[in-house]
């Protein structure tokens, strides 16, 4: 089951741009198996977690979280099925809840505390640094599958990547948006930060190419978002001065390299983008969203049933009265109603609220490494609390960061036994065989 779970989240990351060379070698298709097919292989892991008893190891907390969060998305599915909506609706309620058995089935393997975590670090660790160096690639020659995607979009005023010309796109990787790409990198990287030492240089070198990449996404709210999570959990380490230090000489870093060369492709744009920043009042994304929420507030109020999942967000395509908001806190109230919203919110709150309890008893035992973990596990769980006041977390593949990492550490024993870090050299067997 273990290398199966590799491969269905090994195929959330590249689905896109197989679907990319499908569309060269075969013209371009609106509707592809290749965009539900890592939903579907999540299938598998509602039944892996519900054979042999595994529900019954569940600890109380997380079934109250589980079931709030189904019963709300159950809701607005039914509400979107009565409203003639119910393809889209299917689609919004695979995005929202299919990610969730992944992390229970985690969360119900008979293994030593912590090596489910490390398992799935290791993985996806290296995973992003196939990525990052894809990216850096894509940025500086466009494949010809991906030109042709971008070309396709940009002819129907679908996206903002840039142009298919070298140095001239927002690096999006083998997904499917710079900002999909961005948000999860930022969260990647909020994982990575325990990690980060001067006794691992290999390891800060993989970490500096997911942050060139990174950067090139061009993802302003994958910065925020971060930058968020970084100040959280150097606000909750003991690794404090460790972590200060590592910052300061990467700022350094930086800074040095732009000046040596200040028209530098990368060095323009990167500039143009921070610069947006400090006139926030300005910027188009600012003033819009501010307009969408002093519009939406009012419907909020007036619309306590809600509408419906799928009318808003990805899934709205497939509906020809659908549209993408820019605010998950919006569209969840819009769709959901004040019922079924407050439902998943409270879900996330008791989900937030254990990490915090962990967090506080695992530092009171000295504990100081699994303390760590749910340092790091707060600042993921703010950073995508954020990005839901400006696009859609919780969802999709940000919906399997959000579950995996935390409930890999779920664990009732967790406290009992001491910490357990996969042997190097088995972490790095495992994933190597998942990739190949």
């Amino acid at each position: 089951m273990w290398r199966y779970f590799y491969a269905t989240f090994t195929m959330f990351l590249v689905a896109p741009e197989l679907r990319r060379i499908q569309d060269l070698l075969i013209g371009f298709s609106s509707t592809q198996i290749l965009s539900v097919l890592p939903y579907i292989m999540l299938v598998p892991f509602f039944y892996a977690t519900a054979v042999d008893g595994r529900l019954q190891r569940l600890p109380r907390w997380l079934k109250i979280v589980s079931w709030l969060w189904v019963s709300g998305f159950v809701y607005g599915l039914v509400t979107a099925a009565l409203n003639g909506n119910l393809a889209s609706g299917l689609y919004t309620f695979m995005e929202f809840v299919f990610p969730l058995p992944m992390g229970l089935w985690l969360a119900t393997e008979e293994l030593p505390p912590g090596v489910a975590y490390e398992r799935f670090t290791s993985f996806i660790f290296r995973l992003t640094t196939f990525m990052s160096i894809y990216g850096i690639i894509q940025w500086i020659f466009v494949p010809p599958w991906d030109a042709v995607w971008i070309n396709q979009l940009l002819s129907q005023n679908m996206l903002a990547v840039g142009t298919a010309h070298p140095f001239e796109l927002r690096v999006f990787s083998t997904l499917n948006a710079p900002g999909i790409f961005g948000n999860f990198v930022a969260l990647v990287g909020i994982l990575a930060l325990p990690k980060l030492s001067v006794k691992k240089p290999w390891f800060i070198a993989e970490f500096i190419t997911w942050m060139l990449a990174f950067g090139m996404s061009l993802v302003r709210t994958g910065w925020l978002m971060f930058a968020l999570g970084a100040i959280v959990y150097c606000l909750l380490t003991r690794r404090f001065k460790v972590m200060a230090s590592i910052i300061s000489v990467g700022m350094l870093l930086a800074i040095g390299l732009s000046s040596l060369d200040p028209n530098n492709p990368l060095v323009t744009v990167l500039s143009a983008r921070f610069s947006s920043m400090a006139d926030i009042q300005s910027d188009s994304s600012y003033n819009a969203r501010s307009g969408l929420y002093a519009q939406a507030i009012p419907q909020i109020a007036i619309t306590p049933v809600g509408v419906g999942l799928g009318v808003y967000g990805t899934a709205s395509k497939i509906s020809n009265n659908g549209e993408m908001i820019d605010s998950g806190i919006i569209a969840r109230f819009l769709e959901m109603g004040w019922g079924g919203a407050a439902m998943l919110f409270a879900a996330i709150f008791l989900c937030s609220n254990y990490s915090l309890k962990q967090f506080i008893i695992f530092g009171n035992h000295g504990h100081y490494k699994r303390r760590d973990i749910f340092a790091v596990l707060l600042g993921t769980q703010v950073a995508l609390i954020f990005l839901d006041f400006s696009g859609e977390s919780h969802l999709g593949l940000l919906g399997m960061m959000f579950w995996v990492p935390l409930l890999a550490v779920a664990s009732p024993s967790m406290l009992s036994q001491e910490y357990v870090e996969v042997p190097a050299r088995y972490a790095k067997l495992t994933t190597e065989s998942a990739i190949s």
